[in-house]
């Protein structure tokens, strides 16, 4: 039986090597989180809209991290389900212009 799997290496769950660019997009990605409890409204707006993904960002930072973008926003979503409430989202736009 070979080792690749739909051209997967076995230990494709390994996590990668870390590296100065891996780690600064790990940054981005713990910025992100921080900034979601940010008791600033604009602060916390954008992070929302940055895990809405709502131009893609998220979707090219899982890209690169080789992280499937879905499961990040299942666990965004079950820690903070506040960020999917569209609503609350457009009060807060409001609240900050």
């Amino acid at each position: 039986m070979s080792p690749m799997i739909a051209n997967s290496p076995a230990d494709a769950h390994a996590s990668p090597p870390t590296t100065p660019e891996r780690q600064l997009l790990c940054a981005v990605l713990a910025q992100a989180v921080k900034d979601l409890r940010s008791p600033d409204p604009y602060v916390s707006a954008s992070a929302r809209r940055f895990w809405l993904s709502e131009h893609q960002d998220l979707a090219w930072l899982c890209e690169q991290l080789g992280l499937d973008m879905a499961q990040v926003r299942a666990q965004i979503r079950r820690r903070y389900p506040e960020v999917w409430a569209p609503r609350q989202l457009e009060l807060q736009l409001k609240e900050a212009s």
